[in-house]
């Protein structure tokens, strides 16, 4: 637990201190009581970015290690004075909070000593992240293991927390800080809705209730000691749905701050795609209806408004142009599995085998097991799926709390029907999360694709139609009233319990598996699983699916791989 504490501390040092530099190179000011946490997301933004940028040309390695840790080191350094006197202020005012946030890191440094069981991680996650450590971006390296071509972002964070002491613990040590983030996000939204119980914001009993995703995702998926995407992704959308929940609550629009906050909402959204393409339907919704928002309040100065455009664009460029000429260096698509603007290059893989990636995905989140050709032409997957998700915390949950919601709108409704003629632009926050949730039903409707949309467009229907009764301290109470017992469900289904040291260095080690070799047409020998379809971390080049044609490029694994023509 030491081992994973002090990680935590140590990259969360960095990431802060890259976002501090950042506010201070751009002249931003504090936004909010959540301006800590939206710190580290954009400073373990930035770093994310870097690692894009550095993994073309070099291995992730203690070189960008040490680089991030002097720019962070220094920016610390030169606001050391203003560090010290936020930490005096949040320990003396806010001493039941800290102390929380204290409790439940060591709850959650245990439980990140959970064996790894997470399947995806055995398939492609630990050999992805292996590449990245031993060498710079391969050319067609999808065409060795498909999922290499996923080009998902935070495995390249995790590559880089592997680095010195930390060497073995990086799956342990890597999510868990993220997840540790957002549970400090809820703890201090119930801490501010708390202090303003006469009269409580909406953004601060969201962000508390979104602790319910964060267990989900951290507990009953075991995913908090694993580098799963799933999880990366899900904690930067809280982050942004409840930055965006604020933005649109806000009274004006005219200032600074306003921008700024609308710039942090196109970063996060644009990381969020980087690191999984399939929050892009939330990311892409929230985007539009939050610029829509702004463009409305600046109609009449359209100079302001192509000049801000055109910034909002350079920020979501900085974080997805660098991730799609990675993903076009990995496959020779840059949104793979989609083959929409094909690169004309020789190691680009077939569209055929990227085809048949995207539907294997759509039908096993549908109907696991069976072939795409008999779940993909019909609705018959959808009675077993529905059966199914009678038994998943994940979908069951959402959905009873979906049905409160309409019955609160239908009591607000029958006792004074001009309550909701004017709801407000906080109603407009289900518009982005509905359209995410339509999209992943329509597209691969597995629940844990979709954890804080599910959760997201839940909850945040129940408190817009509480909030449309009058805000007290009744009404608060009774929201955390209902929310106790689902939680305390939430929690028995993730079954917490105390995990007792494994045999290295207090951690479970990533079991071994017997190999056998595989020699294509060109004579290059890989690595396959003697069984099953994963490699763990089995030696370079690994894959479960051999292709015969596979062949390197030049005479090393630097070179790349592609597919030979048949003879």
């Amino acid at each position: 637990m030491g081992l994973i504490l002090s990680g935590w501390a140590v990259f969360f040092a960095i990431c802060y201190g890259l976002g501090r530099a950042i506010w201070k190179a751009l002249h931003i000011d504090a936004l909010d009581e959540f301006r800590g946490i939206l710190t580290f997301w954009v400073g373990w933004g930035a770093l994310v970015l870097f690692l894009q940028i550095w993994h073309l040309a070099f291995k992730v390695d203690s070189r960008a290690f040490a680089i991030v840790a002097v720019v962070a080191a220094i920016s610390l350094l030169l606001d050391w004075r203003n560090i010290l006197r936020d930490v005096y202020h949040l320990i003396r005012h806010r001493t039941l909070l800290c102390l929380a946030i204290a409790g439940v890191s060591v709850v959650f440094a245990n439980q990140a000593m959970r064996p790894l069981y997470d399947y995806d991680t055995g398939l492609y996650h630990l050999q992805a992240i292996r590449w990245m450590q031993d060498y710079p971006i391969i050319k067609g390296l999808g065409n060795l293991h498909g999922r290499f071509a996923f080009n998902n972002a935070n495995f390249l964070y995790v590559a880089l927390v592997s680095v010195g002491p930390w060497r073995g613990a990086e799956l342990n040590i890597a999510n868990s800080l993220l997840i540790m983030v957002a549970t400090a996000q809820a703890l201090t939204g119930l801490d501010c809705a708390v202090r303003q119980r006469r009269n409580w914001k909406l953004k601060h009993v969201f962000a508390a209730l979104m602790i319910f995703p964060v267990v989900d995702s951290a507990l009953l998926r075991g995913t908090i000691s694993s580098p799963s995407s799933d999880v990366a992704s899900a904690m930067v959308q809280l982050s942004l749905m409840v930055l965006l929940l604020s933005f649109l609550q806000r009274k004006d629009y005219s200032g600074a701050q306003a921008f700024h906050e609308l710039g942090l909402i196109v970063f996060l959204a644009a990381l969020g795609i980087a690191i999984k393409l399939s929050s892009g339907a939330f990311s892409a919704a929230a985007v539009l209806l939050s610029v829509g928002v702004w463009l409305a309040h600046h109609r009449h100065v359209p100079q302001r408004v192509v000049s801000s455009l055109a910034g909002l664009g350079l920020i979501g460029s900085v974080v997805l142009v660098p991730w799609m000429a990675r993903g076009v260096v990995l496959s020779g698509y840059p949104l793979y599995p989609s083959t929409v603007l094909a690169a004309p290059v020789s190691w680009c893989v077939p569209a055929a085998s990227a085809e048949s990636e995207a539907r294997w995905i759509y039908s096993w989140a549908r109907w696991p097991s069976h072939h795409p050709d008999e779940v993909l032409s019909s609705w018959d997957w959808l009675d077993p799926w529905l059966e199914t998700q009678r038994d998943i915390p994940t979908a069951y949950l959402p959905a009873l709390m979906a049905v409160a919601a309409a019955l609160l709108v239908a009591l607000r409704f029958a006792t004074d029907r001009h309550a909701l003629a004017r709801p407000g632009l906080a109603w407009t926050f289900l518009l982005p999360a509905t359209i995410a949730v339509g999209t992943w039903f329509f597209s691969a409707p597995n629940p844990r694709f979709a954890v804080p949309s599910l959760y997201g467009t839940a909850i945040g229907a129940c408190l817009l139609a509480v909030s449309s009764f009058r805000r007290s301290t009744w009404t608060l109470l009774a929201v955390f009233l209902v929310a106790a017992p689902l939680g305390w469900h939430l929690l028995k289904e993730a079954s917490p319990h105390l995990v007792h040291a494994g045999p290295e260095r207090g951690l479970h080690p990533v079991s071994s598996i017997e190999l056998r070799t595989y020699e294509t047409e060109s004579g290059l020998t890989l690595y396959c699983p003697a069984s099953g379809d994963r490699c763990f971390d089995a030696p370079l080049p690994c894959t479960p699916y051999p292709n015969p044609r596979l062949r390197l490029r030049g005479d090393s694994f630097l070179s790349g791989f592609e597919i030979g023509t048949a003879e």
